[in-house]
């Protein structure tokens, strides 16, 4: 977490970029995001965050063993070097054994990979602004938890999910999952309090999330002006995929400016089994995109829950119910 203090004799601006993990397993790869030609001559990368735009799991067996849920993680570690952030990415699954897939491939949309959001404040100096990461916030047996975090007078204030890590106490089947970090109300006293929570379903887990935090002033000098945070009014979802195991939703939405980059941030997510029951899990993830036109200021995008259980005599896929917060973050 990270706040610096100022003159801003250079104005402070936000950069945004996105990209997501290239390899079958998105354990260890290392994306690179060098905002070195958005730096103005006397000017830095003076803060950062990263957030998760989107991820997917896989655990396939191809219906031929039942496997125990065991444990979820999707950790995200940054280090900047100059003007360029490195984020690595620790995303796996396992079953209640600790055993690793058996197969990589043959699911619809099945690799296991993380989509990266970063987000940049860039400038010489900085006043009041808030941005970084929280690690590890959890609350007990039943993974809820509230954590304050002071951001003094700052009245533009978001929180996003940058990584979860759940695990079960018993063997059993997964019936759901989700995660989500968000605030528990008004600031008060200079303090913005996230409330976090993680669910695997009727398994009894230990789990806490990674949090993004993004605090500004309302205005003036100590404001970037060059960005806009906005949530879709609504997503259209469509029927849930029952050969293959998705359900996909559409939006669109609109800014005040034309759009330079624009990425998602993931808020929240809830995905659960039409039959609710489970065996064999395979696929688990939310997956986004976004698309554009130079000098438009509208950003269209689509997201994909992926939930998906293949036996071996019928498909379990995810249920109308399941659904996702997410925010666009747009640089002018």
């Amino acid at each position: 977490m990270t706040t610096i203090v100022s003159d801003n004799s250079i104005p402070l601006t936000l950069a945004v970029a996105s990209k997501p993990t290239t390899g079958s397993s998105a354990w260890g790869e290392t994306l690179v995001f060098d905002f070195s030609s958005q730096v103005p001559q006397g000017g830095s990368v003076l803060a950062y965050g990263v957030g998760l735009a989107g991820f997917n799991f896989n655990y396939v067996t191809n219906g031929q063993v039942d496997q125990n849920f065991g444990l979820m993680q999707n950790t995200l570690i940054p280090v900047q070097m100059e003007n360029v952030i490195n984020v690595t990415v620790a995303a796996s699954i396992a079953d209640f054994d600790n055993d690793a897939p058996a197969d990589f491939g043959s699911v619809s949309n099945s690799e296991t990979y993380t989509q990266v959001t970063v987000v940049a404040l860039i400038g010489q100096t900085n006043t009041n602004v808030v941005m970084g990461n929280i690690y590890g916030v959890s609350g007990g047996s039943a993974a809820n938890g509230v954590l304050p975090v002071q951001i003094g007078s700052n009245s533009t204030n978001n929180v996003f999910l940058s990584g979860f890590q759940v695990q079960t106490a018993s063997p059993g089947v997964l019936t759901g999952f989700s995660a989500s970090c968000n605030l528990a109300g008004p600031p008060q006293n200079g303090q913005l309090n996230l409330s976090t929570s993680t669910w695997v379903g009727d398994r009894a887990i230990s789990g806490s999330v990674d949090a993004l935090v993004l605090s500004f002033p309302s205005s003036g000098n100590d404001a970037p002006a060059n960005y806009e945070i906005v949530y879709p009014s609504s997503i259209s979802w469509d029927s849930p995929n029952s050969e293959y195991g998705y359900i996909t939703g559409t939006f669109s939405v609109s800014f005040s400016k034309a759009v330079t980059n624009a990425a998602v941030l993931l808020q929240d997510f809830s995905m659960s089994f039409s039959d609710n029951e489970s065996w064999d899990f395979c696929t688990s993830g939310v997956i986004t995109s976004l698309s554009w036109s130079d000098g438009s200021e509208v950003v269209n995008g689509t997201i994909t829950i992926n939930f998906f259980a293949s036996e071996a005599w019928y498909d379990n896929y995810p249920s109308s119910n399941s659904s996702a917060t997410i925010a666009v973050i747009a640089q002018f």
